[in-house]
Parts: structure tokens; C-alpha cells; sequence
């Protein structure tokens, strides 16, 4: 009898026992059975490259790290640049959501989209009122940075500097700002300086003033630093 695949010699129970012969049958046949299998495996083998459309095999050359215990794959540190991104390589439709946060932007990056954001946020408000302690007849309001401060028959000393109100600091203007008002509550016009100073006090000077109280108006607008 023999075995099913490679026909390799067997014995029964009641045979004969020749150990000569039944060796050197058992080695012959495994000879011929290992020739025949040797003869279909090509001596040298190379792996084809990977395409697109084949198989084969890829090679990082230092843009991949490969984890020895696990395969699993990693990009290197400045792997992707620009140089290595075709035109039309990164669309809308290949970044998952949430696939780029702020922690994976480079830091000036991040600095320059923060800016944008704090821009947008400032400027795509309404105005809105600001200052404190401002005295009857003045308002203060504010658009992102546009500052204005309006002055309608404001009650001051006609011969001296008076505060009549203050913005919060970060309304304060990098340079104190300087605008004009007038008065004609004694029956002629009267000139004066409506100002700001660096520290967001609101003050009225009426240089031609007298003693009596003036009623000042005017508009002053500036940009806040």
C-alpha cells in the first residue's frame, strides 16, 4: 500500500518485515515527491512594486514608520508638505470632520485663524453702548473697534477741563483723540474740545467759555487701541 498524496510506502501488519527495503523505499519516494515540488519554486524571487491597480510591495524611505510588534504604519514629523501635495490633492470631501483641530496647526497657524475668529466675533456684532458715569446728554458707543462718543447740550463749566465720563480701557484710544463741540447757551457760538485720553477718560474743554454753564455739543470717533 502507499500514502494518498505522495505515494509514499507503507506496510500491513502481516507483512514480512525487511528493514533494508522498506527504508530505502520510504527515502526514494520521499526523494522523488520533494524533487517534483523543488522543481516549481523558482530559485530567486522579487517582490514586484505596488501600483494603483497591482500588488506588490511599498518601501517609506523615511516618510513611514512601521511599529516592529504590531505593523501598524505611522507618518514621520513633516512628512506632508507642500511640495508633496499635487494641485486638487486635499478636498472637502477627504477631511472628516474633525479631522484637523487646532491642536494639529502649526502654532503660527493657529495664531492667524484665532485672529480671524476674534475679528469676525468683534466686527459681526451691532453696537453696542459703552462707558460709565457719562453725564446727561452724552452717550458712547461702540462697532468693533470704532469708538464714537456723541455730545448733545452737554451741562459743563464754561472756563474749565471737566471729565464727564469714562470708557472701559479697552475702548481707549492708542493716542488721546481730540474732536470739537460748541455752545450757544448764552447767545453766541462757543468752541471747545471733546476728548479721550489713553486711559478712556471722557472730558470737555471749552476754550472760549465763560464762567456760566455751556451746553456743548459734538461728535468725537475714533478707533480703539
Amino acid at each position: 500500500m502507499a500514502t494518498s498524496h505522495y505515494n509514499f510506502p507503507t506496510i500491513n501488519g502481516t507483512d514480512t518485515i525487511d528493514g533494508v527495503n522498506a527504508i530505502n523505499g520510504l527515502a526514494n519516494s520521499v526523494d522523488a515527491a520533494l524533487f517534483g515540488v523543488a522543481g516549481s519554486i523558482p530559485e530567486d524571487y522579487t517582490l514586484p512594486i505596488a501600483g494603483t491597480t497591482s500588488l506588490g510591495g511599498v518601501r517609506g524611505s523615511g516618510d513611514i514608520s512601521v511599529n516592529a510588534s504590531t505593523g501598524d504604519m505611522a507618518l514621520n514629523d513633516g512628512t506632508v508638505t507642500a511640495g508633496k501635495l499635487t494641485a486638487g490633492a486635499v478636498t472637502t470631501d477627504k477631511v472628516l470632520n474633525g479631522a484637523v483641530t487646532s491642536e494639529k496647526l502649526a502654532s503660527g497657524v493657529a495664531t492667524l485663524v484665532n485672529n480671524g475668529n476674534n475679528a469676525w466675533v468683534q466686527w459681526s456684532g451691532g453696537t453696542r453702548a459703552i462707558g460709565t458715569a457719562m453725564s446727561s446728554g452724552c452717550t458712547a458707543c461702540a462697532w468693533g473697534n470704532v469708538v464714537t462718543v456723541v455730545c448733545s447740550g452737554v451741562s459743563v463749566p464754561g472756563n474749565q477741563k471737566t471729565q464727564i465720563g469714562t470708557l472701559g480701557a479697552q475702548y481707549a484710544p492708542p493716542v488721546t483723540a481730540t474732536g470739537l463741540v460748541a455752545s450757544s447757551s448764552s447767545g453766541s457760538n462757543r468752541t471747545g474740545f471733546l476728548q479721550v485720553d489713553t486711559s478712556g477718560n471722557v472730558f470737555i474743554n471749552m476754550i472760549t467759555g465763560q464762567s456760566q454753564t455751556e451746553g456743548a455739543t459734538g461728535v468725537l470717533t475714533f478707533l480703539a487701541g
